[in-house]
This record gives structure tokens, sequence and C-alpha cells, in this order.
């Protein structure tokens, strides 16, 4: 099953949106076209501290030139986060 039809992701993905504001974390703009990408390249990580939002344009490429992006979190995306993986590791599918 490819990951963005995976249940746990579908969930994940709108939290994620929310979490960075809906805003592409290299050019902060907003889009709903915005891609949630798994920083490890990892399709099966989903862990919660895996994902950050991209643009399009920043989506392609970190794909294209292999560059990881790691984001500095605000305390409340931290704690977001955190509360997110502790819920899916009860909320196992």
């Amino acid at each position: 099953m490819a990951n963005h039809q995976h249940p746990v992701f579908r969930f994940i993905k709108p939290l994620i949106i929310f979490n960075f504001g809906g805003a592409c974390v290299i050019c902060n703009k907003v889009c709903k076209s915005n891609h949630v990408h798994h920083m490890d390249n990892n399709s099966s990580n989903n862990d919660a501290f895996n994902f950050v939002l991209l643009c399009d344009h920043h989506h392609r490429l970190v794909h294209r030139c292999k560059f990881v992006v790691k984001p500095l979190l605000s305390s409340s995306q931290r704690e977001f986060l955190q509360s997110l993986n502790d819920f899916l590791n009860i909320y196992k599918p």
C-alpha cells in the first residue's frame, strides 16, 4: 500500500499541516498544495517528528538534490508532535 493511502498518514497529514501553520518550512509559502514530506525519506517511518511541510517547488528540490530539511521547532510545535506520537503509540492500526 502506498504511504499516502496508509490510514495513519491520512490521519497525520492534516495535523502536520496545522502544526506548521500550512506554511512551507523553507519559504514560508502557505498553499493548499503544500506537501507533507518524510525528512528521512523513509515512507514507512510515520513518527510525527519525521514530517515537515514543503511547498511543491521545495519538495521537488529536496528529492532531486537529496538534501535533508530539519526545521527549528518552537516548544509548542515540539509538544504537539510529542502528543501526536504518544497518541499514535497507543493507537496502533
